[in-house]
């Protein structure tokens, strides 16, 4: 989390396949989450930018 809050980590990735393994819906530009500490305190929401769909890449 700290990494969240310093600016450092400004991305994520996830697998189409996660998604559709727990049912939920592709994120969306505009979309905002709650960060919670281990209080379950909300010390900061993040919002979506940008969302990319790339294939995979065969090795």
């Amino acid at each position: 989390m700290s990494a969240i809050l310093a600016g450092a980590k400004t991305s994520t990735t996830s697998t189409v396949i996660e998604y559709r393994i727990y049912d939920e819906p592709f994120p969306q530009v505009g979309a905002q989450q709650a960060v919670v500490d281990s209080a379950s305190a909300v010390v900061a929401v993040i919002e979506t930018t940008q969302v990319d769909h790339v294939p995979s890449r065969a090795h």
